[in-house]
């Protein structure tokens, strides 16, 4: 975990800082004597990223979320004005993601399966903004623009699940996980690699989606602007719910993993109703998962007419 941090966090400074000084060195050339000293062709903007993260995969109702599971969502942003058309905007987020098959409780399987779990996703992301009006500020005019933006994230999520301890279908030894949270993906709920089943190899936490989306922005004074936008993550993994494919016999998660991992990959004796045969459905594997994320922008100009920054 530290170290995917510290991974997320270099490339998120690589990021600013390479670009901001190119820009800044861009920005020196854009403000000549005689032009606007408010023009922002080159310009380098910078603020808190403010909003709500949903996601959409196994424990959602086909492609739309549950709107009740909606979390928070906030970080920073770095927008680069390469010229009034484009923008290159670099973020580091952080959000919550969570589902639950109780929100769809009339469904008999889903009642059945009773799954449910919550994931903390840390998301670098560079994306380019195409402006379609331009985005221009004078000392006579302040624009705005809608915008969309397309681009390429690396995110980090870690699949929970609550536990609470049940005497009747629980064994002795795992009363101590009362009220945890437990982590999934060591646990390999579905048997990824077991003996028996080597072609399912164990998900990795690191990932890379690919964001896209639209928004809208506008200048508030020569110095500060606003913007609102709302974007899909489309990833390449089955898992920011741990649910995928079937399950598994116990003995062979059992063996695996621990008397946990087989209480948390089937739950549906906790509803008082029997386990799933081993091969039954438990997700479905030809369909990746998805998070969005909607949000707002507050940035500050801090590259000067001089290409300098200043604060």
């Amino acid at each position: 975990m530290k170290n995917t941090v510290k991974l997320v966090l270099s490339m998120f400074l690589f990021c600013v800082f390479s670009f901001a000084n190119a820009q800044g060195r861009n920005a020196a050339g854009v403000f000549k004597k005689g032009s606007s000293r408010t023009k922002h062709e080159g310009s380098v903007e910078f603020g808190p990223y403010l909003g709500a993260i949903n996601y959409s995969g196994d424990l959602t109702n086909g492609f739309m979320p549950a709107l009740n599971e909606t979390g928070l969502a906030a970080g920073l942003a770095i927008k680069f004005n390469i010229n009034t058309m484009w923008t290159f905007k670099t973020t580091a987020l952080y959000g919550q993601i969570s589902g639950n098959d109780a929100n769809y409780s009339s469904d008999a399987f889903r009642n059945r399966r009773n799954l449910s779990f919550r994931s903390n996703m840390i998301e670098v992301s560079g994306q380019f903004e195409y402006n379609f009006r331009g985005y221009i500020q004078s000392s006579n005019m302040f624009s705005s623009t809608p915008y969309v933006f397309l681009g390429v994230s690396v995110f980090r999520h870690s699949p929970q699940a609550f536990f609470e301890y049940d005497p009747a279908i629980h064994g002795p030894e795992l009363e101590k996980f009362d009220g945890e949270w437990i982590n999934l993906q060591p646990l390999a709920t579905e048997g990824q690699e077991a003996t028996k089943l080597n072609e399912r190899k164990r998900y990795n936490l690191a990932q890379f989606s690919i964001p896209f989306g639209f928004g809208y922005k506008a200048a508030i004074n020569e110095q500060w602007a606003i913007a609102g936008e709302f974007g899909f993550r489309k990833t390449f993994t089955d898992y920011l719910d741990d649910v995928s494919e079937d399950y598994v016999d116990d003995q062979i998660v059992g063996g695996q993993s621990t008397s946990l991992a087989v209480a948390l990959k089937d739950r549906a004796p906790e509803v008082g109703l029997p386990k799933f045969e081993t091969g039954s459905a438990r997700g479905n594997p030809d369909n990746k998962d998805w998070y969005m994320i909607a949000g707002v922008t507050l940035t500050y100009r801090i590259i000067t007419n001089k290409g300098c920054f200043h604060f």
